[in-house]
C-alpha cells in the first residue's frame, strides 16, 4: 500500500524536486525536514509531487468555473509543522500548463476546523520509533479548501 500511496516509493512520476519551485512554503519547510532526516525529506517532497500530480488532473478534467473541494489536514514530521493545507493553496494557484493554455484554480476560501473525535490517538512515536509514545501535534484539525477552477 505504501508503494501506491501519495509520496511512496513508486507513487508517482516526474522529479519530486520539481514540485519544490511552485511552493515557497513547501520549499522552506523541506529544507527543515531534510537537515533532520534527508531520508523523510524526499517522502515529503514525493508526497507533493504526487499532491501536485493529483491537482492537476483535477483541473484538467473539470470544466472552467467549477469547484473542487479538498479537506485535508496539517501534520508534523520528524518534529517540524507542516503547513499542507497552504502548501496545497499554493500548488493550486499556481497552475500547470494544460492543452496549450495556463489551468489553475483559485482559492475561493478555507475553513478550519477541530477534530473533536477522531481514531488516531493524540499521541505518536516521536521520530518513528517505536515503543515510545509522546504528546505530538497530529492531525487535530482540518481544512475544507473551496477552489474555483480558472
Amino acid at each position: 500500500m505504501d508503494k501506491v500511496s501519495y509520496g511512496g516509493r513508486d507513487s508517482g512520476d516526474g522529479d519530486a524536486n520539481d514540485v519544490l519551485g511552485n511552493s515557497p512554503s513547501l520549499r522552506a519547510v523541506a529544507e527543515q525536514v531534510k537537515r533532520k532526516d534527508p531520508e523523510r525529506s524526499k517522502v515529503l517532497t514525493r508526497f507533493f509531487r504526487d499532491m501536485n500530480n493529483g491537482l492537476r488532473e483535477i483541473r484538467r478534467v473539470l470544466k472552467e468555473g467549477r469547484f473542487c473541494i479538498i479537506i485535508i489536514g496539517n501534520r508534523t514530521m520528524r518534529g517540524v509543522r507542516i503547513p499542507i493545507i497552504q502548501i496545497t493553496k499554493e500548488l493550486a494557484e499556481v497552475g500547470w500548463e494544460i492543452e496549450k493554455g495556463n489551468k489553475k484554480f483559485e482559492c475561493l476560501d478555507i475553513k478550519e476546523r477541530h477534530i473533536y473525535q477522531k481514531r488516531l490517538p493524540y499521541v505518536g512515536a516521536p521520530q518513528g520509533r517505536t515503543g515510545e509514545w509522546e504528546p505530538c501535534d497530529l492531525i487535530m484539525n482540518e481544512a475544507i479548501i473551496v477552489l474555483k477552477s480558472i
